[in-house]
């Protein structure tokens, strides 16, 4: 998989990298996400991808005292797919990825107010 924020969500809901005739529209709609992703206490609210040369390291550089970010990335891709195509997306489907983010937000949630808690008790 591609460290590319773009490519790799590009992938995840079916577009070929090579393919940018949707990037515009795929650009705003991971960017709103990632305006949720901060909302939920992860990141920062200035990270913005404008391109496909934005990096899935780049936004890890965000996080402290915490491995990985897998569940931000299938978070994105879920959010970004309801977004762009949401006639593509069944209704059961739709029902199961909302179940998935609902959960993943409360992870989301949960692993922040953790970091939070144990950078107090450091203090």
């Amino acid at each position: 998989m591609t460290d590319s924020i773009l490519n790799s969500v590009k992938e995840d809901i079916g577009i070929s990298p090579e393919d940018t005739d949707f990037d515009s529209q795929l650009i705003r709609d991971i960017n709103t996400t990632l305006m949720i992703v901060y909302q939920l206490g992860y990141g920062d609210s200035e990270f913005k991808i404008s391109s496909a040369d934005d990096s899935w390291t780049d936004f890890a550089k965000l996080y402290t005292g915490e491995n990985g970010i897998d569940e931000i990335k299938t978070y994105v891709s879920n959010r970004v797919r309801q977004l762009f195509d949401p006639a593509g997306i069944t209704s059961s489907m739709n029902n199961a990825i909302n179940e998935q983010n609902r959960e993943l937000e409360w992870r989301i949630n949960y692993k922040y107010d953790r970091a939070t808690a144990e950078s107090e008790e450091d203090e």
